[in-house]
């Protein structure tokens, strides 16, 4: 059948507690909210902003389009992954940042399963390429909480 590395699970905390899922089925649900072709766009618009060295900073235009980008991708994370916003009365929840968070560290995830040395008969390769946590941007930092926190 399948090896442990090819049958690993994706976990994340949902701001109460750690949750354990099915990739593909992430994978089919994530894509089932952005309808596709949409999530290279939002990714492109929200990376594309960031300043590189030896470039210009960007425009308004640009880190305007990097924002509302970013509020896109904050939805698509909590529906994608059945998240809950923070009850303003108990503080239990997910912060925006978690939400992204946790949609960016999956798409990580999936990036690094369609890598050859970690390709599963059941995975399929990302449609786009993502910053990895070794570039000069974005970084990833786990937080106590399991969640990552994304910096750019």
């Amino acid at each position: 059948m399948f090896t442990d590395q090819e049958r690993r699970i994706f976990s994340f905390h949902d701001g109460e507690k750690q949750r354990f899922a099915d990739p593909m089925a992430f994978h089919r649900q994530l894509f089932a909210v952005v309808k596709g072709e949409r999530l290279d766009e939002l990714l492109a618009e929200y990376f594309g902003a960031a300043e590189e060295e030896g470039k210009p900073p960007p425009t308004v235009e640009a880190v305007a389009a990097s924002q509302a980008a970013w509020v896109a991708l904050v939805e698509v994370g909590y529906k994608a992954f059945g998240l809950s916003r923070i009850d303003m009365n108990s503080g239990k929840g997910t912060t925006d940042e978690e939400a992204f968070n946790v949609l960016y560290s999956f798409l990580l995830f999936r990036q690094k399963k369609a890598s050859p040395e970690e390709n599963s008969p059941t995975c399929s390769p990302l449609p786009v390429s993502l910053p990895s946590a070794d570039s000069s941007s974005p970084t990833i930092n786990t937080s106590p909480s399991g969640v990552a926190a994304i910096t750019l």
